[in-house]
């Protein structure tokens, strides 16, 4: 299967979801969903109707470096179990999340040489505040002044009818005004 979807976020509705082990035998969770459609550039709690709604499937590998984004996806799309068999509807105790609208995204990859369409949960994006962005300046800003404090100044340039700097041709003045050149204050 190639791509019929372009990359963006859209609006799905879950028609299944479970667990599964994956080729390596990982185990990994997967939502089946039915593409609705677009969202909505004006209101993103509506879509734009696709034409062609395909059902789509999204894995994702359950590993002691993936559970806590797998957990985050999990709650996103509502499920509030306690235990992993919740979420397989296999199981009679099963949370059934058939039926809910989600938001999900596409991206296109290339995989043994075909473009793939690759979906994934729309997570959502907002905005820090200021209480919490003046915490991440505390807990990293050293990190941050420290980076754009050590990049390596921009190399000199010189006008088209003036000639290099160590050239020499260049005048005893030009030489002298640029290397006082980083005394300038600002």
């Amino acid at each position: 299967m190639g791509t019929y979807y372009d990359p963006s976020e859209y609006w799905c509705e879950i028609v299944d979801h479970g667990l599964s082990p994956a080729k390596t035998g990982t185990p990994q969770i997967f939502i089946k969903f039915k593409v609705l459609g677009r969202v909505n550039a004006a209101d993103p709690d509506q879509f734009d109707p696709d034409e062609h709604q395909y059902e789509r499937i999204m894995y994702q590998a359950i590993t002691a470096a993936t559970v806590e984004f797998v957990l985050d996806k999990l709650e996103v799309i509502g499920f509030t179990g306690t235990a992993w068999s919740e979420f397989d509807r296999t199981n009679p105790n099963s949370q059934d999340l058939v039926g809910n609208s989600i938001k999900m995204y596409c991206k296109h990859e290339t995989y043994n040489g075909e473009l793939k369409e690759r979906w994934d949960i729309a997570r959502g994006g907002n905005r820090m505040d200021a209480e919490a962005t003046s915490k991440l300046d505390s807990l990293f800003g050293k990190e941050l002044r420290a980076r754009t404090q050590t990049k390596p100044k921009q190399p000199e340039v010189t006008g088209p009818d003036l000639p290099p700097i160590d050239s020499p041709e260049a005048t005893a003045d030009a030489k002298a005004a640029t290397a006082n050149a980083g005394d300038i204050p600002f």
